[in-house]
C-alpha cells in the first residue's frame, strides 16, 4: 500500500477518533492525519484548506453544531479544482436509509461506512 496520504477525520466521538487513527497510522504510517472531534474547529480548517493532492476525509453524518451534510456543503462550495482532490467517506452509528440516500447523492462520496471501522472494513476501502 502507498503509505503516504492525507487524511481528514472529523468525528464528535474521541473514541471512534482514535480508533480510526490507530488503523490509519498502522496501515499507512507515514500518512498525514488531522483530527477533529469539534465540528467548529474542522470548519474553519476546511475554510481555509487548499488540497494539492487527494486528502481522503472519515466524516461523521451525526455531530452537534455541524453535521455531516453541513460539511458536504461547505466542501461543494470550494472551486471544482480543490473539491475534485476531496474522496470522502461518510462515517454513522445509523442505519437511516434517508441519511445514506443523501450521502450517495454527493458526487465526492465515495461511500456510507457503519461504525466502528475495523482493519478489515479500511483494507476494502479505496484508498
Amino acid at each position: 500500500m502507498d503509505s503516504q496520504k492525507e487524511f481528514i477525520l472529523i468525528d464528535d466521538s474521541k473514541i471512534d477518533l482514535l480508533i480510526l487513527e490507530r488503523l490509519l497510522r498502522t496501515n499507512f504510517p507515514q500518512s498525514n492525519i488531522t483530527k477533529f472531534n469539534r465540528t467548529d474547529l474542522a470548519f474553519q480548517f476546511i475554510n481555509g484548506y487548499t488540497a494539492t493532492k487527494d486528502a481522503f476525509f472519515f466524516l461523521d453524518i451525526n455531530m452537534p453544531l455541524y453535521n455531516g451534510f453541513d460539511f458536504l456543503d461547505l466542501i461543494n462550495g470550494k472551486s471544482i479544482e480543490v473539491r475534485n482532490h476531496f474522496k470522502i467517506y461518510m462515517i454513522t452509528s445509523s442505519l437511516n436509509a434517508t441519511d445514506i440516500a443523501r450521502c450517495k447523492s454527493y458526487s465526492n462520496v465515495l461511500d456510507v461506512i457503519n461504525k466502528p471501522i475495523n482493519h478489515d472494513i479500511l483494507l476494502g476501502l479505496r484508498l
